[in-house]
């Protein structure tokens, strides 16, 4: 029930080219006790340890590993404690079971608009039990329209009331790694303290975002109703290059929480729209 791919022809990049943070090998560099190198004595073979630099030595603290690949379009129930930081580091608890789970998919095209249609009804595990939440959600395309409209509903099928946050997670790559000032967010009120895609946040009471690239003139708005808070960081995985282990950026990740409160029957609605633009020349 995701999208891996939003291929924007004018511009040939495909906005979710992102990838999922995964065990290396030379992880252990990182993880165990590093001993006395021996290197360059007779007959020692090197071991990992003395082939690998490591850049940073504090950056162990930045591994985490994804237990699903880093699509868009996914969806997460969370207990309301939930901070960004365990999101972040995939140490959190999911309450549902809808994000390694297939979904009834329907297409339907007509009069130059495809309709994609999914459905799954899942099960929430929440502080008063478990109870059976159905999510349906409709993805709109219009020919020679860069515009993407999600329309979701939420109900409560059956069980006792459920009380989450509700997150649609989405997954851009729009270049935003090291800093780089031609990738930024953009708010049509707010100031940001860090305005560079690979920062961190949380926004409440979000209608509206921007998020583009300068130099690939691309710019992608996205509009929220009912208002959400908006969950952002870079996903950043641990790799080993020429000069040694680094930090690498994959993604900039921006979860979309609607708090929710369903009893038996009870259902909840959020529409998103992105649409693509043209990046400004100068910020």
């Amino acid at each position: 029930g995701s999208i891996f791919e939003w291929d924007i022809r004018s511009h040939s990049y495909n906005l979710l080219s992102a990838l999922a943070r995964r065990p290396e090998a030379y992880h252990r560099v990182l993880t165990e006790p590093r001993p006395e190198s021996r290197a360059g004595e007779s007959g020692v073979i090197p071991s990992i340890h003395d082939a690998i630099t490591v850049k940073d030595q504090s950056i162990s603290r930045f591994l985490a590993y994804d237990k699903y690949p880093r699509s868009s379009l996914l969806d997460h129930f969370l207990s309301p404690s939930t901070k960004l930081e365990d999101f972040a580091s995939n140490s959190h608890r999911e309450l549902g079971d809808f994000i390694t789970q297939s979904y009834e998919a329907l297409v339907k095209k007509k009069s130059g608009k495809v309709v994609v249609s999914l459905c799954r009804a899942g099960i929430v595990d929440g502080e008063d039990g478990v109870a059976t939440i159905e999510v349906r959600k409709q993805i709109h395309l219009v020919e020679g329209q860069e515009k993407l409209e999600v329309h979701y509903q939420l109900k409560n099928l059956g069980g006792p009331p459920v009380q989450a946050a509700f997150g649609s997670e989405w997954n851009f790559n729009l270049l935003g790694g090291g800093h780089n000032e031609q990738a930024y967010y953009k708010m049509p009120v707010i100031t940001l303290d860090d305005e560079h895609l690979d920062s961190w946040g949380e926004l409440e009471g979000l209608k509206k975002i921007a998020l583009g690239n300068r130099h690939l003139g691309i710019e992608l708005e996205m509009m929220a109703s009912p208002a959400i808070t908006l969950w952002r960081f870079p996903v950043e995985s641990v790799s080993n290059s020429e000069g040694g282990i680094e930090r690498i950026y994959q993604s900039s990740c921006l979860l979309l929480l609607l708090p929710i409160s369903l009893a038996a029957g009870e259902g909840v609605s959020l529409d998103l729209i992105w649409t693509v633009r043209t990046a400004p020349t100068t910020s």
